[in-house]
C-alpha cells in the first residue's frame, strides 16, 4: 500500500469510528514534500473537506511560535532570558509568594516562562493557583465579544498577582508561561504581538493564513470544532481559554500560549525554518545559535518530575519537547526530535538529524497527542527514515 493510502486508511479508521471530523497530514524531507494526505471534513453539515487550504486552531501549537518571536528580540539584545519578568511587567512588581504563604528564593525570569518552570498553572488543576487561573479565564470569555474585551497586558498583571507553586526554576509544570511571554513581548517590541510575529515571522516566511483571527474573506476556510461523544461526532463551539470560537475579529488578548490560527503549509513554513537552523527559501529569520539553543533540551533530570507519561523519553525547553531517550517514548522517536501539539489535535515535530518535518492538522476537542497521532507518526516515519 502507498503511504498516502496508508495515513488515509488510518485517518478514516477513526472518523469512521466518530473519533475526528478530518485530518490532514503533511511531510517535508530534505527540503521536499514527500507526503499530503487528508480525510474527512472541516465542515460535515456542508460538506466541506478539509483540505490544505482549511485554517485551524493551533492551541497549544502556539507555543513554539512564541518562542521564536521572543528569540527575535534576544538576537536584537532587547529581551535576557536571566532578568526578572518584573523588570519587563509592571503586574510581577508586587511581592510573590509561593503557595505555602512563603517569599520564593528568587523571581520568576523570562527564561521560566520559556521553560515552563514558573509555577503558574493552567486552569482545571487542584490548588489555589489554578483556581486564581480558571477565574482570570473565566473574566476574559465572559467579556468576549464586548466594549470591555480583556487584553494581553491585563492578563499577564492578573497572572502576576497569583500564587505560585514552587520556587522558580527549580520544576518543571505546564502553564500559562507563554501567555506571560506574550505580554512580555509587546512590551519590549513596543507593538501588540500578532502585529510583531506578522513584522518579523509570517510576512517574511509567507504564512498569509496565520495569525490570531481569520478575515472575513478567509471565514469559510475556518474548520469547525468537533467532539466525540455517545458513538456520534458532533460541531463544539468551545471558548476554551478565553478564544472566541469564530475567530472573526481581531482580539483583545492575543494568546501566545494557545490563540494562533493557521494552515498545514504555513506551519511547515515555520517548521522548515527552524529545521534549516533560522533560514527558509533565502529568507532568515534567526541565527543558526539562536535555533540551536532554542531546541536543546534545557529541562532535565528531577526538575521533570511532572512530565506527563505520555511524553516519556522526552525533555523541555523552549515551550517545545525534546527527545533525549528515543527508547523511553511510546512512538518511534529520534534523538533530538523537538515540536508540540495543540489541544484540538494539531501536531508538529522536526527530526533534525532525518532532515524531516511532520505537521498534522485537526480540530478534536480536548485531544492533544493522542493514538491517531502516534500511528500517522509511526506509519510515516518507519517508511521515511
Amino acid at each position: 500500500m502507498k503511504l498516502n493510502d496508508r495515513v488515509e486508511a488510518l485517518i478514516q479508521k477513526e472518523i469512521d469510528a466518530c473519533e475526528v471530523a478530518g485530518v490532514n497530514v503533511m511531510v517535508f524531507q530534505d527540503g521536499k514534500e514527500r507526503l499530503y494526505a487528508q480525510a474527512g471534513h472541516r465542515d460535515i453539515e456542508n460538506n466541506v473537506a478539509f483540505d490544505r487550504d482549511t485554517i485551524f486552531r493551533l492551541y497549544s501549537m502556539s507555543k513554539p511560535i512564541t518562542s521564536a518571536a521572543a528569540m527575535v528580540l534576544v538576537e536584537k539584545g532587547l529581551l535576557d532570558l536571566g532578568t526578572e519578568v518584573s523588570y519587563y511587567m509592571g503586574g510581577f512588581k508586587n511581592k510573590l509568594l509561593m503557595t505555602n504563604g512563603k517569599e520564593p528564593l528568587r523571581q520568576i525570569w523570562v527564561n521560566d516562562l520559556l521553560n515552563m518552570t514558573c509555577g503558574l498553572p493552567y486552569p482545571d488543576e487542584p490548588g489555589e493557583p489554578s483556581f486564581q487561573s480558571e477565574q482570570i479565564f473565566k473574566e476574559i470569555e465572559a467579556n468576549l465579544n464586548t466594549d470591555h474585551e480583556r487584553t494581553t497586558q491585563w492578563f499577564a498583571t492578573k497572572a502576576g498577582e497569583m500564587p505560585i507553586m514552587f520556587n522558580p526554576g527549580s520544576e518543571w509544570h505546564y502553564g500559562i508561561g507563554a501567555d506571560v511571554l506574550g505580554a512580555v513581548i509587546e512590551k519590549v517590541a513596543d507593538m501588540p504581538l500578532g502585529e510583531f510575529m506578522k513584522k518579523e515571522i509570517f510576512n517574511p516566511l509567507g504564512m498569509d493564513s496565520t495569525g490570531f483571527f481569520v478575515p472575513k474573506e478567509k471565514q469559510d476556510k475556518l474548520a469547525k470544532a468537533y467532539a466525540s461523544k455517545d458513538n456520534s461526532i458532533m460541531e463544539e463551539k468551545t471558548c476554551y481559554l478565553g478564544l472566541n470560537y469564530n475567530r472573526d475579529h481581531a482580539p483583545a488578548f492575543e494568546s501566545g500560549g494557545a490563540g494562533l490560527v493557521s494552515t498545514i503549509d504555513d506551519y511547515m513554513h515555520f517548521g522548515q525554518m527552524l529545521l534549516n537552523k533560522g533560514c527558509y527559501r533565502g529568507v532568515r529569520i534567526l541565527k543558526p545559535e539562536t535555533v540551536t539553543h532554542m531546541t536543546t533540551a534545557a529541562v532535565r533530570g528531577e526538575k521533570l518530575k511532572n512530565m506527563w507519561d505520555h511524553l516519556s523519553g522526552f525533555s523541555y525547553g523552549n515551550l517545545m519537547r525534546i527527545c533525549t531517550d528515543p527508547g523511553a517514548a511510546n512512538c518511534i522517536a529520534f534523538q533530538d526530535e523537538y515540536g508540540w501539539d495543540g489541544w484540538m489535535g494539531g501536531y508538529f515535530a522536526n527530526l533534525p538529524n532525518e532532515h524531516l518535518t511532520l505537521v498534522i492538522g485537526m480540530q478534536k476537542v480536548e485531544c492533544g497527542t493522542w493514538r491517531l497521532t502516534r500511528n500517522i507518526r509511526n506509519a510515516v516515519l518507519s517508511r521515511l527514515v
